[in-house]
């Protein structure tokens, strides 16, 4: 299975400046979308299938989401097309309303100010069903679905190479104007875009698009991802990021109380309305237990304070060479928490 990195979780930049709206009145959700792969319906490993085995990068950090699924379960609408920093992507990046358990990292090139996305681009995510996005900039490589075509590409994108267009000129990664009004990436380097199959692939790489284009072998072939993705589709994911383990450091506040004694090479979060999800890569025969364990007990390693004040545990069970923790938030805590515990390195993501 290929390297996993933990590091360069853009969404907490964005998400930690997100009000806390949790008592805003709900509203009904959107229609789903009639295209073909919305019909398919997103799942984890349909996300993986979607990104090209080469545009995965190694390390690998991933995020997606069944935007619909994520909308419903929040009691929240796309709202207006017109509104450039929309509500419902503000709630679910940060604190959801009501009693959801769903955090949602938007691809952080689309995540913004979507007046200028639909500029730029043709499209925005109030036009997506799901996404999902691999790798930290500038090597990302995004596909968002639903509804889409060539049709929604901007008229003032530029050609490149056949059917994938840039929003602005310049090779690959060339930064050419830091904040240019015209380009997706504040730093001013090209984003080659292309669409098929009711899809748009974004990615600074215009070989990750051709790999898409072409389909070829994709994340879905790497068996230990599969698995995952395999059990969390079961357990109803909507929303999930993929990372790896942690490195295992006492001097971090690692102990055998807040880390198995199970090795693993692979960490899933995954939301799923009610509940959070924690996925080990472990072997076949990882025992469940030592993982239920140190979500019951223990302090936080960056904190000190009991992981009980945040979580309960439901439940968890090893099949497939997969563990998954079942956990019920504590009452007000956000559904980002479990996420920055992986970003502050907490001992339940190290393997040793």
């Amino acid at each position: 299975m290929r390297t996993i990195s933990v590091t360069g979780i853009a969404v907490l930049a964005f998400a930690s400046c997100v009000p806390d709206t949790a008592g805003d009145d709900p509203t009904s959700p959107p229609s789903a979308s009639t295209s073909d792969e919305a019909a398919a319906g997103w799942s984890v490993e349909q996300a993986l299938g979607q990104v090209p085995a080469s545009a995965g990068g190694d390390p690998l950090w991933l995020s997606g989401a069944d935007l619909d699924a994520a909308l419903e379960a929040s009691g929240l609408q796309r709202g207006s097309a017109d509104d450039p920093n929309p509500e419902w992507i503000r709630q679910l990046s940060g604190n959801p309303p009501g009693d959801s358990h769903i955090h949602v990292g938007f691809p952080e090139l689309l995540a913004v100010d979507q007046a200028t996305t639909r500029r730029i681009t043709g499209f925005d995510l109030g036009q997506a069903d799901g996404f999902v996005t691999v790798g930290r900039k500038p090597d990302t490589f995004t596909v968002v679905t639903g509804d889409l075509g060539e049709d929604s590409l901007a008229d003032s994108l530029v050609e490149v190479d056949g059917p994938i267009r840039s929003d602005i000129e310049g090779e690959d990664r060339q930064i050419s104007q830091p904040g240019n009004p015209d380009a997706l990436d504040w730093t001013g380097a090209p984003t080659r875009l292309a669409a098929k199959d009711g899809a748009i692939a974004l990615s600074a790489s215009t070989e990750a698009v051709k790999a898409w284009l072409d389909s070829g072998d994709t994340l879905a072939d790497d068996t230990g991802l599969a698995s995952l993705a395999g059990a969390l589709d079961e357990r109803g994911a909507v929303s999930v990021v993929i990372s790896g383990p942690v490195a295992f450091n006492p001097s971090a506040g690692h102990s055998p109380d807040t880390t198995a004694e199970v090795p693993f090479d692979a960490v899933a979060l995954a939301w799923t309305g009610e509940k959070v999800l924690v996925a080990y890569r472990v072997d076949s025969e990882a025992d469940a237990a030592a993982f239920e364990t140190i979500w019951k007990t223990g302090q936080l390693s960056t904190s000190g304070q009991p992981i009980d004040m945040f979580a309960s545990v439901d439940g968890a069970e090893v099949g497939d060479g997969v563990a998954v923790v079942t956990l019920t938030l504590a009452d007000g805590v956000p559904p980002i928490m479990p996420l920055m515990l992986l970003e502050q390195a907490d001992g339940r993501f190290a393997s040793r």
